[in-house]
């Protein structure tokens, strides 16, 4: 039981997968390729950074990225729910539907994440690749030591789908961050003026 005003990184109960090979595993254990993407969420204290745009009479192009203070909450069409973070380099955090529901934030108007990511609405998932690097993690963390067992680190995790798009999910300094990659492997650019309207 939670007894605090508000959930935390702390309350949240995720395994911790510092290896390649056994985040591989857990993805695959968790059965979710073909699954259709519905929308994102985020906890309830945070937030998703857009460029300031103050000429409404010139279109301005936004990269489709959000970095992330808390863990990405991906909602499928079936109801489960993928929470994910990599806050630090090599340090993945996954779970499924262990986030209460009640922590997670959801917005009047169409959320903030389910406008950046539009064209993954609807989409399924074909598969899942874990990218790896042998550069050791220059972050220190209270890992270090489980760090010096690995051959290969996690770098990134890429969630392929069936448009030819990717989601990207990795660390960046001490937050994660999702970016949405084209057919090409890049980051994908939408105007301002459709993200909103949408």
């Amino acid at each position: 039981m939670v007894n605090k005003s508000r959930f935390t990184l702390e309350d949240w109960d995720a395994p911790v997968y510092i290896g390649a090979e056994e985040l591989r595993h857990a993805l695959v254990h968790m059965q979710l390729e073909n699954k259709v993407i519905h929308g994102f969420r985020l906890l309830d204290y945070s937030a998703v950074q857009l460029p300031e745009w103050d000429n409404t009479e010139e279109e301005v192009m936004i990269p489709a990225f959000a970095a992330l203070s808390s863990p990405l909450i991906i909602l499928f069409t079936d109801g489960t729910r993928l929470e994910l973070y990599m806050q630090d380099q090599s340090v993945f955090r996954l779970s499924l539907n262990r986030i209460p529901l009640e922590a997670i934030k959801e917005e009047v108007t169409a959320n903030t994440l389910d406008r950046l990511f539009a064209r993954t609405i609807g989409r399924a998932i074909v598969f899942i690749e874990v990218q790896v690097t042998e550069d050791f993690p220059e972050i220190a963390t209270e890992y270090a030591e489980q760090f010096q067992k690995q051959t290969e680190y996690i770098d990134s995790v890429l969630f392929c789908l069936d448009s030819g798009d990717a989601l990207e999910l990795y660390s960046w300094g001490k937050n994660g961050e999702v970016d949405l990659l084209d057919e090409n492997g890049e980051i994908t650019m939408i105007g301002m003026k459709e993200f909103l309207d949408k």
